[in-house]
């Protein structure tokens, strides 16, 4: 037949391979069987195409009619003898076979009886699954059956930036403090005994103040001016308020954006206490006060 190309080259090789398959002994009278059951396949009809496929269902059937008709096992004939049992049936005719020990077969039915838990039952069940597990094993061997791929995992991966804000906070470089400590470098200012004129070079520290304070937006200051004591209170407050507005005008003229209090104190808050004459000089003077200040920078 056109389509015997598909049975596999060797007949007894093809014969054992279903033998093994449904659980049959392996013996020149089951292969003489089912090379019956061969030829009766290839000149049937109702199984074309004659592959290898149709011929594991004609067989199938065979086995499964002669398990319907003959469901008892038969007794071996001699208790002593060993009885090999074919497991599936075959077409319902009895396989004299005898194995190397000398072993006769009386009879091709189940191995166990039907009546013991019920199992007979399942012979058929399993036959049908593995025929069914074998076709389906065929159609993926030969391309009849075009499975989807199966879906590959994607792994995405989420890199998170850790950002990292960094704040600089920048101290004022001219603050009261600042300002303060600038101002008492140069403080106190000297003056000239019983006048209102600052000693030689005395000017240079009212220089030096002013251009400091220009780094303020404005400022905020109190004069306090000051003398020896000479024995007449108040010339000597008048002479101290003096001392403090000539300090006053000449800041103001260097620097516009300050607001300035004045205020005499005479002799009394000397600097120095019981001075000698060298030591008077000391008091004849004005000190300058940071009351407040503001500056950007």
């Amino acid at each position: 037949m056109a389509s015997d190309r598909n049975m596999v080259s060797s007949e007894d090789h093809e014969l054992n391979y279903v033998l093994r398959k449904w659980g049959k002994k392996q013996s020149i009278a089951n292969r003489n069987i089912l090379a019956g059951y061969l030829k009766d396949f290839k000149a049937d009809d109702a199984f074309r195409p004659h592959n290898r496929e149709n011929f594991y269902k004609y067989i199938d059937q065979k086995f499964l009619k002669s398990n319907l008709e003959d469901s008892d096992v038969t007794e071996v004939a001699d208790s002593n003898d060993t009885t090999a049992i074919l497991s599936g049936g075959t077409s319902g005719s009895n396989v004299g076979d005898k194995s190397s020990t000398g072993t006769k077969v009386l009879n091709n039915a189940d191995a166990y009886d039907d009546s013991k838990k019920g199992k007979g039952f399942l012979i058929p069940i399993i036959i049908i699954g593995a025929l069914i597990l074998l076709i389906l094993l065929l159609l993926l061997l030969f391309g009849f059956c075009k499975c989807p791929a199966a879906p590959v995992a994607t792994t995405t991966t989420t890199t998170i930036e850790k950002i990292t804000t960094t704040t600089t906070v920048y101290e004022k470089q001219f603050t009261n403090q600042t300002l303060s400590r600038e101002v008492e470098r140069y403080s106190p200012i000297y003056f000239v005994k019983d006048k209102a004129i600052l000693l030689p070079g005395e000017d240079k520290k009212i220089d030096m103040i002013a251009d400091y304070m220009k780094n303020y937006n404005s400022i905020n200051i109190k004069i306090e001016g000051h003398c020896a004591k000479v024995g007449w209170p108040k010339r000597e407050y008048n002479l101290s308020v003096k001392r403090a507005e000539l300090i006053k005008s000449m800041i103001q003229e260097r620097f516009d954006r300050v607001s300035i209090e004045t205020e005499g104190f005479g002799s009394e808050r000397e600097a120095v206490k019981n001075p000698s004459k060298s030591d008077m000089a000391k008091n004849r003077r004005t000190e300058i006060i940071i009351i407040d200040s503001d500056s950007d920078k």
